[in-house]
């Protein structure tokens, strides 16, 4: 895999950074990246060409493809990349390989302080607790840096998008305006047309990759970076963005900083209840049609983001961003959802936080029979995807083979089973009574 034609050309009012990716043994061929922001930040972009080997690594390593990164870099980018392979293997060896990199060394050479700042801003919660904690902590920025907030086209939804794409800007515009930031929109088909699901799996392994090649594309204009944490630190688990990684995919001229990640997401948004304007621009869904709301407010994520609301009492803040959805139908709602089971523990903490709240007890009781049935649905789907066939009715010497132990069913989950342990059972396998 190798990086050619690389250009910085004018489209419009917009600059674009574009390169064409060649896959040499695989059937992928040749791929078309472009990145583009306004044309007056031009002179932000980086044309080494690092951003688009950074954005196809992952790919490189299902196909088996050799690495010719002709533009020299440092000894520490190489060993970077090396501990990115190794990591991302051994997380799914049946998906990646370590392949070799060819490379040139470059001189080391200072690094100038640009005294400019990023944060990744898709308006969710992570990006909105992210931009609470640079703008409320001092530790994370210079008193007389400039902050920018970059709002991505092309990561959660298509550019094409026009009601989606709108909504994102004004969502940016407002945060800007309060806080008296800046605002850099980027727009970029790394996601759909080089790392997509059909490649690549985008959750668990690519969102990182497309997110860190934005940031070193930009990399002569800002000094870092930030990009809000996804899970907490005590539960690394192999996950494409986690504390551990994140910083490997920046180059020396770059810092990418992970952010949140001592934080369980309700503690996200109990911690930026502090700032109403942040909490009511809240854009969590991945599966709403429309921008108004932004929100389905049937999905799991949804419907976790509005029990923590009932769990801290502020979910009045959100009623112009989700359907107007009334307590018992959220009960009923909450009780159906499959909750996946890398998120058990985010739905264990919001269910102990609703029973301790006042009124709260039959969304606590819904929330904690999602989680009962969470290792049978896994365990359902994980099977019937193997076996290509619907297992619900199929039984095993008389009895439901659902129903078989729950050692089982952990043992086909995996060894990392967030319930496993007695301490994580106290509030889902409460009992009632004496």
């Amino acid at each position: 895999m190798r990086v050619q034609n690389i250009s910085v050309d004018r489209v419009g009012d917009a600059s674009r950074l574009s390169a064409e990716v060649v896959f040499e043994t695989s059937l992928l061929g040749t791929k078309n990246v472009f990145y583009e922001i306004p044309a007056q930040y031009e002179s932000m972009w980086d044309k080494s060409g690092y951003s688009f080997y950074g954005a196809s690594l992952l790919l490189a390593m299902k196909y088996k493809e050799a690495i010719h990164i002709e533009t020299p870099i440092t000894s520490e980018i190489a060993l970077k990349l090396d501990i990115l392979q190794k990591t991302f293997a051994s997380w799914y060896p049946n998906e990646f390989s370590v392949v070799p990199v060819e490379w040139t060394p470059a001189e080391e050479c200072a690094v100038s302080r640009k005294r400019k700042r990023a944060i990744f801003f898709s308006s969710g919660v992570d990006s909105l607790h992210t931009v609470f904690r640079v703008k409320n902590f001092k530790e994370y920025a210079y008193p007389d840096d400039e902050i920018f907030l970059l709002p991505v086209v092309g990561m959660d939804f298509r550019p094409e998008r026009a009601d989606l794409v709108s909504a994102l800007h004004h969502y940016t515009t407002d945060v800007t305006r309060w806080y008296n930031w800046k605002s850099l929109p980027v727009c970029t088909n790394v996601h759909w047309d080089l790392l997509s699901e059909d490649h690549v799996s985008w959750g668990s392994a690519a969102h990182v990759a497309a997110l860190a090649s934005v940031a070193n594309a930009l990399a002569n204009g800002f000094d870092c970076v930030y990009l809000g944490s996804s899970g907490h630190v005590n539960r690394l688990t192999p996950w494409g963005s986690t504390l551990t990684l994140d910083h490997l995919w920046a180059t020396g001229t770059l810092e990418l900083f992970h952010v949140g990640s001592e934080c369980e997401r309700l503690d996200k948004i109990r911690e930026m209840s502090a700032s109403p304007e942040l909490v009511k621009n809240i854009r969590c869904c991945y599966y709403s049609e429309t921008s108004n709301p932004p929100n389905c407010g049937y999905c799991e994520k949804c419907l976790r983001t509005l029990c923590a609301l009932e769990a801290i009492n502020q979910r009045h803040l959100v009623s112009d961003s989700f359907p107007p959805i009334g307590y018992e139908k959220l009960c009923s709602l909450v009780a159906k959802t499959e909750i996946p089971l890398r998120l058990l523990h985010d739905w264990g903490t919001i269910g102990t936080a609703l029973e301790e709240a006042q009124e709260k007890t039959k969304l606590a009781e819904a929330v904690r029979h999602a989680l009962k049935m969470a290792p049978r649905m896994s365990f359902e789907k994980r099977v019937t995807k193997f076996f290509h066939k619907d297992i619900s009715s199929y039984k095993y010497r008389g009895f439901p083979l659902l129903m078989i132990s729950s050692g089982v069913r952990r043992s086909v989950s995996g060894s990392a089973f967030p319930i496993a342990s007695r301490n994580r059972c106290a509030f889902i396998f409460k009992r009632k009574g004496p």
